[in-house]
C-alpha cells in the first residue's frame, strides 16, 4: 500500500470513529452549563461541548444573559439528558435539540420563557421554536419586555468592531 493512501486511511478511520453522527441521538449527563446555549454532555466517557440548535442566548454584558444560563441550569444541570445531533459547527461543537427528563424540548423551554431568540438562520424551518417565540414576544417575557432588545448576533458584530477599533 502506498504512504499516502494509508495516511488517508487513516485520517477516515480516525474521522468515523470519533465523529458524531447526524440524526443520532445520544444520552448523557449534563456535566457543564457554560452560558444559556451551550453545555457539556458526559457521554461514553467523554465529554462533549454542545451548542442548543436554533437558538440564541443573550451574551456576556447583554440583558438576560445571567438569566438564560440560571435558567439552562435548573433544567439540565446534573440530569441526564437525550441529544438529537442536528450540525456540528465551526467550532467543532456539536449541534443539538436537548430534550429532558419528561421529553421536555429544552431550546424551546428558553425560547418560550423569552430568555434567547430563534436563530432564524440555522433553524428557518423549526416551528415550535418559530411559535415559541410568537408567544414570548405576545407575553413580553424575558427578552420581550425590554424596549430596545439587541440580538446576540448583533451584539456580537459590534464587541467585533470594538475589538478591532473601528
Amino acid at each position: 500500500m502506498n504512504e499516502k493512501f494509508k495516511i488517508l486511511l487513516a485520517a477516515l478511520f480516525s474521522l468515523c470513529v470519533s465523529s458524531t453522527v447526524l440524526g443520532e441521538s445520544i444520552n448523557g449527563k449534563v456535566v457543564g452549563v457554560l452560558d444559556g446555549d451551550t453545555i457539556e454532555l458526559l457521554h461514553g466517557g467523554e465529554v462533549k461541548r454542545v451548542r442548543l440548535y436554533g437558538i440564541d442566548c443573550p451574551e456576556k454584558g447583554q440583558p438576560y444573559s445571567a438569566a438564560a444560563k440560571k435558567a439552562t441550569s435548573s433544567l439540565v444541570a446534573g440530569q441526564y439528558v437525550k441529544l438529537v445531533v442536528v450540525d456540528k459547527d465551526i467550532y467543532g461543537r456539536v449541534v443539538g435539540k436537548v430534550l429532558a427528563q419528561g421529553g421536555v424540548y429544552i431550546n424551546r423551554e428558553l425560547v418560550q420563557r423569552g430568555l434567547c431568540r430563534w436563530y432564524k438562520r440555522y433553524a428557518s424551518q423549526d416551528k415550535d421554536l418559530s411559535l415559541a417565540e410568537s408567544s414570548a414576544k405576545e407575553k413580553k417575557l424575558g427578552l420581550w419586555s425590554l424596549k430596545d432588545i439587541v440580538s446576540p448576533w448583533d451584539f456580537r458584530k459590534g464587541e467585533a468592531k470594538l475589538r478591532q477599533g473601528r
